[in-house]
């Protein structure tokens, strides 16, 4: 490649891997792929959210840039802070923690690869961070300081693999916490004004011991008086500091128990949906085993006497009073019908969903679901396969319990209309692993039925029902 063809750019480079991932995978390959999936979700949810775009992966790493140096290690101590959330609820030898490194520098561009010592340094620092910890290189501590609310330890120089120079680093101290913008303590402007008070009342018993009154004998220089006010504030800033850091860490301690809360919701929800849909998975398997109970007919009279009175239906009365039995299709005499006749006919007749051909709705349907694209979330299409079991319609889709899982059920109404409620595992960015609602409504066509509906308060789909052939 000639040099007027290379492409080069500045831009901030974040490098992730897990920690002992091979190690990991040998005790329990299965669990460990199930904790690094959960666990690469929220890394990428966390990376689109601050605008960053993933370079490339290799099973338990990633590499990313950003057009920000602000923005790549905000991400960073932001992942971390959610990783360690996640770990505190896994035992302690299924918990999976990350290293990450941030280097501001030049790259190479090759298609949508980046190359270069700027993703190399990255890489190398990352190596060197602490399990769960961040390491970021100078050229990144120039770009954020004073930016952030963060505190940093100077490791120095370090002579890194493969690198010719060595790069000063420094490690963030705190980064398993959420950054929060700043704001005036309670505390301090609670004690502002005796602060204030003990410091005017200092500097005036200074100034009353050097102008005394004339008529005081003089007898040399007074004794110097230690003023009061600095040892009083000193005390006072400790006893702010030590309540905010109580404040501070009260607002963890808060929001680790609202994470953990959540986290309970939506587990014994996917826990409940996953008992409901074993129950409708029996249910039509016993359907699907046991044969349609079917009412012999009863041969049609050959003839109606003519002293017979007209009913509604026809002219003859033959619907009205001869009795059509809509259940079976064939005609009982008045003097042969039975209570359980009239049931099972009223029964079918407002069972029976407009369009749909005479018959039991149970049996396996397939459903066409069609979403438009939401924030990060590109649109797309599925098909879920189901069972119907006594006319009640239940659809599944996606992982169990992740993101992206959803559940809706209903059944039709007198007038052939249906409705479909449920739930889905929100799993854009903005949203990721919270509960929203869905719901579809519809009208019954030839097929099944043709629905519109929404996931959540703004993202619109279809929904087409028809029977499995």
């Amino acid at each position: 490649m000639e040099a007027s063809q290379i492409k080069r750019r500045l831009t901030s480079i974040l490098a992730a891997d897990a920690v002992s991932y091979s190690k990991l995978a040998s005790l329990d390959e299965e669990g460990t792929l199930r904790v690094l999936a959960a666990h690469r979700a929220v890394i990428d949810g966390v990376i689109a959210f601050h605008d960053g775009r993933i370079v490339g992966t290799a099973g338990d790493s990633v590499l990313a840039e950003f057009p920000s140096a602000v923005e790549a290690v905000r991400c960073a101590v932001e992942i971390q802070s959610t990783l360690r959330t996640r770990n505190d609820s896994l035992p302690e030898d299924r918990r999976m923690y990350f290293r990450i490194g941030v280097n501001v520098g030049d790259v190479v561009v090759k298609g949508t690869d980046l190359l270069g010592d700027g993703v190399n340094i990255a890489a190398r620092l990352e190596s060197i961070a602490e399990p769960g910890g961040i390491v970021i290189s100078s050229s990144v501590y120039d770009q954020i300081t004073g930016k952030l609310d963060l505190g940093f330890e100077d490791i120095g120089a370090q002579r890194l693999k493969n690198i010719t120079h060595s790069v000063r680093a420094f490690r963030i101290s705190d980064a398993g916490r959420t950054l929060r913008r700043s704001r005036p303590s309670r505390p301090l402007r609670r004690w502002l004004p005796w602060v204030g008070a003990m410091i005017v009342l200092g500097v005036a018993v200074a100034v009353g011991l050097q102008y005394r009154a004339p008529w005081e004998t003089k007898q040399g220089p007074a004794p110097p008086v230690a003023s009061m006010a600095d040892p009083e504030r000193a005390r006072l800033e400790r006893q702010v500091a030590e309540a905010e850091e109580a404040r501070r860490k009260a607002e963890i301690r808060a929001g680790l128990a609202d994470e953990e809360a959540r986290r309970a919701r939506a587990q014994s929800e996917a826990q409940a949906l996953k008992a409901k849909a074993q129950a409708n998975a029996a249910a039509a398997a016993k359907a699907a085993a046991e044969p349609p109970l079917v009412r012999p007919a009863t041969p049609p009279p050959q003839s109606v006497p003519p002293s017979a009175p007209s009913g509604p239906g026809t002219a003859d009365g033959s619907a009205g009073r001869a009795g059509g039995s809509v259940a079976t299709g064939a005609v009982v005499p008045d003097d042969k019908r039975t209570p359980q006749d009239a049931a099972s006919d009223a029964v079918a007749v407002t069972a029976q969903p407009k369009g749909l051909a005479p018959g039991r709705l149970d049996g396996r349907w397939i459903g066409h679901l069609a979403c438009g694209r939401y924030e990060d979330i590109p649109a797309g299409s599925r098909k879920i396969p189901f069972s119907v079991v006594g006319g009640h319609f239940v659809l599944e889709w996606g992982p169990q319990g992740n993101p992206g899982f959803g559940h809706v059920e209903g059944s039709p109404s007198a007038d052939g209309t249906l409705t479909l409620r449920g739930t889905v595992i929100a799993k854009n960015a903005r949203n990721l692993g919270k509960t929203v609602g869905a719901r579809f409504d519809g009208n019954p066509t030839a097929q099944g039925f043709d629905m519109r509906g929404q996931i959540g308060r703004e993202r619109s789909c279809s929904l087409s029902l028809v029977r499995s052939q």
